[in-house]
């Protein structure tokens, strides 16, 4: 949405009726995805320390890639077949 918010204000008058509709609905979303940025998804953040299994996370998933999934198995037919 950052796009839009920094194009409506650089192209649209604030008198223009399609400004004057987006903006409340644009308030505030470049400090939101700041603090997102800086809170939630950066190295050592919320996100990463609460949803990932840390530094072992990729092991864990290249783990469950090479023993369970195949690509042949995963076509349509095959698994309408599974199912």
């Amino acid at each position: 949405m950052e796009p839009y918010v920094i194009a409506s204000h650089r192209q649209l008058s604030r008198m223009h009726p399609v400004f004057k509709l987006l903006e409340p609905h644009f308030r505030y979303t470049l400090e939101i995805n700041a603090s997102a940025r800086q809170l939630l998804i950066n190295a050592d953040g919320v996100i990463e320390n609460c949803f990932t299994s840390g530094p072992f996370s990729l092991d864990i998933s290249a783990y469950a890639y090479s023993s369970q999934w195949r690509f042949d198995h995963e076509s349509l037919p095959a698994d309408l077949l599974n199912r």
